[in-house]
């Protein structure tokens, strides 16, 4: 058998494989907060970014503690506040209040910083206590320790330079306390059943209250709490979040009254030029305080089902269809007493508004058209918006806000009697994507029964 010759060739080729030059490469690493490693064409030899280490020891009044789960976060909440007043080992929980302070992620949602998982590295500490997180670029973090049984401590902003890392020593954690609570419901009412929840960030925890109106709610990081009793049918409504501070190792009894909370069953029924429709949300304000108000919608198919609302007393009341749209409104509609069952009747009568702009260039498409309709001399402002077909369903009942009549027109069936100021902004794009905005303004009176058609012209485009 002839193997020498291919085993000669398989060794040459080998042999200048090893003497080819080695490239350099590219590494995500630092898209991680590792190293981000390149390479010298020259010498071959690999250039990592600087990282150090942050470590630390865990403990309870000086006993190591194992098992903690520490988090490293490389946002601090005062970056995330554009900043804030944390402090450095700084034995703090209410640095951040989701009730009063917002924060808005990149959908525009409403959430807590606490939830960004992005940029976290996470690690337990060992039997003595001790933690290690390596591979972390230099900058300020925020260290977040927490034990199953509820103790907890954050600090911030921890720095980490460029040589070595960083011993942050002992970091003590504080002992949880115990909320202990008893709720006063409206006269002939049982407390029994009712919900209660308690949260700071991500630490939860909850309750049933019993038959004396009394609960408890134990292991709660020291701190400032978020408090919420939720509804029970027939005995009160939903309320408010309420902020109690708890000290460590405190054991706090509290009272809270909840009698203003009273409830009644609300049945909504609402007529338009004499036929019932559904699909609508009545708005009922207290006429001693418009602050206080409640909403409630009426659906095709539940029309009959009383829902359980605050009792205000006396009421107006203001109906809108499900797009927006004002249909009507009445003074001191109803009565809204504690315990009642109270039929809310609306009776209105409406007109109709047809729209139609000018048509679009022919290598426009329309993306959406925007309505707002302002009643002359008052604050409110009702909008809707539609797309082309969005509003060709109709059937179940339910109130048909609008429906688009041709390409460049649209009708609203049912709007309040009265005199606007109707605004059309028209949005459409090319093929290569480029986006118009078209603006009309004109004035509109919309009378009972009619339907008001208004053609607009360039001489009403305002922008």
């Amino acid at each position: 058998m002839k193997t020498r010759p291919l085993c000669l060739f398989a060794l040459a080729v080998f042999t200048a494989c090893l003497r080819h030059e080695t490239k350099p490469v590219e590494s995500d690493a630092s898209a991680h907060g590792v190293a981000h490693a390149s390479a010298d064409a020259q010498s071959g030899v690999a250039k990592l970014a600087p990282t150090g280490t942050l470590m630390g020891r865990v403990t309870l009044e000086g006993t190591p503690i194992a098992g903690a789960t520490v988090s490293v976060r490389d946002w601090t909440l005062s970056e995330l506040q554009g900043g804030g007043t944390a402090k450095e080992d700084d034995f703090y929980w209410s640095e951040y209040d989701e009730t009063t302070s917002p924060y808005l992620n990149e959908y525009g949602e409403t959430t807590s910083p606490y939830l960004f998982s992005k940029g976290t590295h996470e690690t337990h500490s060992d039997y003595g206590g001790r933690f290690r997180v390596e591979a972390l670029k230099r900058g300020d973090y925020r260290v977040e320790v927490t034990t199953a049984s509820g103790e907890r401590r954050a600090i911030e902003p921890v720095r980490l330079g460029e040589l070595g890392g960083t011993d942050m020593g002992d970091v003590g954690l504080m002992r949880t306390g115990t909320l202990r609570g008893r709720v006063i419901v409206p006269p002939g009412c049982s407390p029994q059943g009712i919900p209660v929840t308690v949260w700071a960030f991500d630490i939860e925890a909850g309750a049933t209250i019993d038959a004396d109106g009394r609960f408890e709610l134990a292991h709660r990081p020291p701190g400032r709490q978020h408090l919420h009793f939720g509804p029970k049918q027939g005995v009160i409504t939903d309320g408010p979040i309420l902020q109690v501070d708890i000290g460590a190792g405190e054991i706090k009894e509290l009272e809270f009254d909840l009698t203003s909370r009273a409830g009644c069953f609300v049945q909504l029924e609402v007529l338009v030029n004499g036929e019932q429709v559904h699909g609508v949300l009545a708005t009922l304000e207290s006429v001693e305080s418009s602050e206080r108000c409640v909403g409630v919608w009426d659906w095709e198919g539940v029309e009959a089902r009383c829902s359980w609302q605050l009792a205000l007393g006396v009421v107006d009341g203001r109906v809108q269809s499900s797009c927006g749209m004002p249909l009507g409104a009445a003074s001191r509609i109803a009565d809204l007493e504690p315990g009642g069952e109270v039929t809310v009747r609306f009776d209105l009568t409406c007109g109709g508004v047809s729209l139609e702009w000018p048509e679009l260039p022919s290598n426009e498409t329309l993306q959406s058209a925007r309505f707002r309709a302002e009643p002359r001399g008052s604050t409110k402002t009702f909008r809707t918006w539609c797309t082309d077909g969005y509003f060709d369903s109709t059937g179940n009942g339910v109130v048909n806000d609008a429906r688009m009549t041709g390409a460049n027109s649209c009708k609203f069936d049912r709007v309040a009697v009265g005199d606007y100021d109707w605004t059309v902004e028209i949005v459409s794009s090319t093929p290569r994507r480029v986006q118009h905005v078209r603006v009309y303004r004109n004035k509109l009176t919309v009378r009972a029964r009619e339907t008001v058609e208004c053609v607009l012209t360039e001489a009403d485009r305002v922008e």
